[in-house]
């Protein structure tokens, strides 16, 4: 067995499922931050330019990896320094080279500060394609390294399913409603979570990307030419039937995947709505569908 082998064996038990939860955990604790002399949660997550000075707290499945490279560029790293990292991809290698080294740009009125949301429904979706239908259509094995590795340890034992992939989206919500944010990965842990208390000057929206965008770097006076670019996931356009508890099995097996809004009866979005109120209250998000 190949060395990489080994590794995904090692790593396929409840055990260490439970242990990665828990460092997971901990490293969101300001217990954590006191330890080792960094600043707490949600500060340490964001990230800093001087040139031009501006605080942008990344939020996972919002366009964040695009931001990054923005960032990188505008701070004048080089691509090939972190398109071909031999170590770090471009997602460690910004929050390594642009983490905050102090709590100043917070309060520092000339930075700029900003973040992106999405609709908490829309994401949730996202998620759930991106990191367990995914890795299914594609190459298995990268399941084992990815966040849906824990869920599908979790699902897999309540529901007694033979495979990972009899798992369902219904199932996945399940895990999330009931999971504490401090043990939820950052693909589906709320976005108010990440936002906490800071202040920003400017929250933009998925659903206005483009426009949003634009704001964001006239107001940062980006130097820089940037076309953003992203691998979309690809939906129906019309309303499909039922969704939420079609296994995954069978979901990566779609091209189009079914529109998001089948993923959701009306009671099951309800259940949504309450695990992720704060999003749709603090956001302006309608929890209800016309």
């Amino acid at each position: 067995m190949s060395r990489l082998g080994i590794k995904a064996t090692l790593r396929r038990t409840p055990l260490d499922t439970v242990h990665k939860s828990m460092k997971k955990a901990f490293q969101r604790s300001r217990l954590h931050a006191r330890l080792h002399g960094e600043l707490p949660w949600p500060y340490q997550h964001c990230m800093v330019t001087t040139s031009p000075p501006v605080v942008y707290l990344p939020i996972s499945k919002v366009a964040s990896t695009n931001i990054k490279k923005w960032l990188l560029r505008e701070s004048g790293i080089p691509e090939e320094d972190w398109v071909h990292h031999p170590l770090l991809g471009i997602n460690q290698y910004a929050q390594e080279m642009l983490h905050p080294r102090s709590m100043e740009p917070f309060s520092d009125p000339s930075y700029f500060k900003f973040v992106f949301v999405r609709d908490p429904y829309r994401r949730l979706v996202s998620g759930f394609l991106d990191k367990f239908v995914r890795p299914y259509a594609g190459q298995p094995e990268k399941l084992d390294a990815s966040p849906a590795r824990a869920v599908l340890t979790w699902i897999k034992a309540r529901r007694r399913y033979a495979t990972r992939q009899d798992a369902c989206f219904e199932d996945f919500v399940e895990y999330v409603c009931a999971s504490p944010n401090l043990i939820l990965d950052k693909h589906w842990l709320p976005q108010s979570s990440f936002v906490g208390p800071i202040e920003f000057d400017f929250v933009g929206k998925m659903e206005s990307f483009k426009r949003d965008f634009d704001i964001v770097r006239e107001r940062a006076g980006s130097k820089v030419d940037f076309k953003i670019y992203w691998e979309r996931t690809e939906y129906r356009a019309s309303t499909d039937a039922y969704s939420g508890a079609t296994p995954i099995s069978e979901l990566c097996k779609m091209d189009p995947f079914p529109s998001p809004d089948s993923f959701y009866s009306e009671g099951f979005r309800d259940r949504v709505a309450r695990r992720y109120a704060e999003d749709f209250l603090r956001f302006g998000y309608p929890i209800h569908r016309t």
